[in-house]
């Protein structure tokens, strides 16, 4: 995560996966992503970490099936443009 950071420029990373602990609604939930945030932060640089946020992703299962929907919706766009 710093190397992207540090390449990158984000102002918020998003976690996503098996690897939320409940995400925002457990303590461990919470913990884990204080932990992830401190830690990344103490890291980067100090003018990136100051503005940082590390939040759990929120749609879940549905991700790919959001994104894959979106792709098709651009291709169907972009080909009636052409025509």
């Amino acid at each position: 995560m710093v190397s992207l950071i540090h390449t990158l420029d984000p102002s918020c990373i998003l976690l996503g996966g098996a690897m939320t602990f409940g995400g925002d609604a457990t303590e461990t939930g919470r913990m884990f992503l204080k932990a992830v945030h401190d830690e990344t932060c103490s890291r980067i640089f100090l003018h990136l970490a100051e503005r940082l946020k590390v939040k759990y992703a929120t749609l879940g299962g549905d991700a790919g099936y959001i994104g894959a929907a979106g792709l098709a919706r651009q291709e169907w766009e972009e080909k009636n443009l052409e025509q």
